[in-house]
């Protein structure tokens, strides 16, 4: 492979990189932007498998029926 051909190689992939990085970080600040914070209660709920044994399933009482 020549040189030019490996630099050519090395820019699509640092700008593909940087590509995805910029998605990233757009989402991460509109994710962050706005002080609206909602705190959930959450319930430890503890299953038995036949297979998998003992296990803990968190769930939050907003997912929840009342009936």
């Amino acid at each position: 492979m020549s040189r030019r051909h490996r630099m050519l190689f090395f820019a699509l992939v640092a700008i593909q990189v940087l590509v995805l990085v910029g998605m990233a970080a757009g989402r991460e600040s509109t994710l962050r932007d706005g002080d609206n914070d909602i705190t959930l209660q959450t319930v430890a709920v503890e299953p038995r498998g036949l297979v998998r044994g003992d296990f803990v399933v968190p769930c939050s009482e907003i997912g929840t029926i009342r009936a």
